[in-house]
């Protein structure tokens, strides 16, 4: 068998346990960005027709909310591809790989 084939195989195989890593860095962050959207943007948003509108101007509090996301998001994806990536070393080479 042609080893891309293999590679692309054992990764659909796996695909449940590689997307673990991505699963426990968003859910927690996108829980707590609802969670505190409410509060920091209770002065730029309302709800219109049941849906979120902006009815100001983007304030510093959203902004800053915002920036402060997205750093955590990309923070957490990083970490969460080494994770993946390493997992998936692990299975292509059938044994056990360490970040050390």
């Amino acid at each position: 068998m042609y080893p891309l084939l293999t590679a692309y195989l054992t990764a659909f195989r796996n695909l449940p346990t590689l997307l673990v890593p991505w699963l426990l860095a968003t859910v927690p962050l996108v829980l707590a960005a609802l969670l505190t959207l409410p509060i920091v943007a209770s002065e730029s948003i309302s709800i219109v027709n049941g849906r979120l509108t902006l009815i100001g101007p983007l304030g510093t509090p959203l902004l800053t909310w915002a920036a402060v996301l997205l750093a955590l998001w990309l923070v957490a994806m990083t970490l969460a591809s080494a994770a993946a990536v390493t997992l998936a070393a692990g299975y292509l080479t059938s044994s056990p790989v360490s970040l050390g």
